[in-house]
């Protein structure tokens, strides 16, 4: 999976205490696996059983930790 983020970031002003930034992008993603067999009409062949897996982005995130 990729995700392309076009932003950008800056650090803490100058006064604000903080020496520094870290930031992070928390992606949540759906997974599973899937199964699928059919009956061919009007032969009555079994086709199958075909396996696989998924993997779906649904949200990322972003926050970001001052660091004093």
């Amino acid at each position: 999976m990729t995700y392309t983020i076009e932003k950008t970031y800056t650090g803490p002003s100058i006064d604000s205490g903080y020496v520094s930034y870290v930031f992070w992008l928390t992606p949540f993603v759906n997974r599973g696996t899937w199964t699928a067999k059919d009956t061919g009409v009007p032969s009555g062949d079994e086709y199958g059983p075909y396996n696989g897996s998924y993997e779906e982005p649904t949200k990322f995130v972003e926050w970001t930790q001052p660091i004093k």
